[in-house]
């Protein structure tokens, strides 16, 4: 793969999220009232160019909203950056 392993399948979190915001049918403020954000946070979570990202606060409720659990929104190694 290229850059950085595609920056790591787009940080592993925002992808998970994508996948199961789409099978729910649901858009990014759906997603923003979930994690009790603005629907503008989601949108640069989503974006591989900006460095904002979920917190284990918000992972957390997003894995009790889908009936999943946290682990499903984090990659299994860690993933190190130089």
């Amino acid at each position: 793969m290229i850059k950085k392993e595609i920056l790591a399948l787009l940080n592993n979190t925002s992808l998970t999220m994508c996948l199961t915001k789409k099978r729910k049918k649901l858009n990014q403020a759906d997603i923003a009232t979930i994690i009790g954000v603005n629907r503008v946070f989601v949108t640069n979570v989503e974006n591989p160019a900006n460095r904002a990202k979920y917190n284990i606060d918000h992972i957390n409720l997003l894995a009790d909203h889908f009936g999943m659990s946290p682990k499903d929104f984090l990659p299994e190694k860690a993933m190190l950056y130089p």
